[in-house]
């Protein structure tokens, strides 16, 4: 009977696993895609600021400001792969933008 509940219980985990592990991986798969493309484009942003001979504190500014919004819409979507509902982190991040415009 020991054998019979074991075996049940691994074909109960295995759909469980395949469909969370295709989520894991999918998250990570944002992740570091997110994480590429924000230094390609702070690399770019540096790159056309210096090349227009903008101020070194603007220069570092916009490429760090680039840099981490990428990253965080990479997180939001990272996080939406789960199923969270990221709603409510997008209108905070939507109030901070309005908080730091002012």
């Amino acid at each position: 009977m020991d054998t019979d509940v074991i075996t049940q219980g691994i074909e109960n985990l295995v759909p469980l696993a395949t469909e969370y592990g295709v989520r894991v991986i999918g998250a990570i798969v944002i992740l570091l895609v997110g994480k590429l493309a924000a230094g390609i484009a702070a690399k770019l942003v540096r790159r056309a600021l210096t090349t227009a001979k903008a101020d070194a504190a603007l220069i570092g500014f916009l490429a760090n400001m680039t840099s981490i919004a990428i990253l965080a819409f990479a997180v939001i979507a990272a996080l939406a792969k789960f199923g969270i509902q990221t709603t409510s982190f997008i209108a905070v991040l939507g109030a901070a933008g309005l908080a730091i415009g002012l």
